[in-house]
């Protein structure tokens, strides 16, 4: 029997917009620690699409927010997304503002990363100093 976990208002709104985008679940898992949700679906960059992928976990009452791209290897979480195109530090405790990064930048992040060979490197180094 899955239990029921409720959503922060961020991640619920996150979850609603990117149905409405056209994101399907492709995994949720309730595990010992917590929930891990992934979702599937479109970014547009460019009048092009391209593949991406959105894990929303919890884990002691904890969220992270990771996104990946097709053909990368690595979850990214989205406070690295946010320092590497904007070259900010975010704040680590703001859930509302890493899903507003997801929901509003999804765009701007796929371009990065189809642009530029070694971003997946850069990103995968700033995950490392800013979990979750």
């Amino acid at each position: 029997m899955a239990m029921e976990l409720e959503f922060p208002r961020p991640v619920a709104d996150l979850c609603a917009a990117l149905a409405g985008q056209g994101f399907d679940v492709l995994d949720e898992r309730y595990t010992g620690g917590g929930l891990v949700l992934i979702l599937q679906g479109p970014a547009v960059v460019d009048g092009e699409w391209m593949e991406a992928f959105v894990r929303v976990a919890e884990r002691d009452g904890r969220w992270s927010i990771c996104l990946r791209f097709e053909g990368m290897a690595n979850w990214i979480t989205a406070r690295a997304w946010e320092a590497y195109l904007d070259g900010t530090e975010p704040d680590v405790r703001d859930l509302a503002g890493r899903a507003h990064f997801v929901r509003y930048r999804l765009a701007d992040a796929a371009r990065a990363i189809r642009a530029t060979p070694h971003a997946e490197r850069v990103l995968v180094r700033l995950t490392e100093r800013q979990p979750g």
